[in-house]
């Protein structure tokens, strides 16, 4: 696999051309907005189980 010849080096360098590009503040709320999402799959799996729905905020 790809990630699997991924060293520090390399992680470090796509890192820091994040950060370029993108800029600190939107790193953050990338990071924020992956975070919502990942409990929000999570929750929806675990309402699924129970036989409730979920309800999630339109953003």
């Amino acid at each position: 696999m790809l990630l699997r010849n991924l060293g520090i080096t390399e992680l470090v360098l796509i890192l820091a051309l994040a950060v370029f590009v993108f800029g600190p503040g939107r790193i953050v709320e990338l990071g924020a907005d992956l975070g919502k999402g990942i409990r929000g799959f999570k929750e929806g799996l675990q309402g699924e189980d129970n036989g409730s729905i979920v309800e999630t905020e339109d953003l």
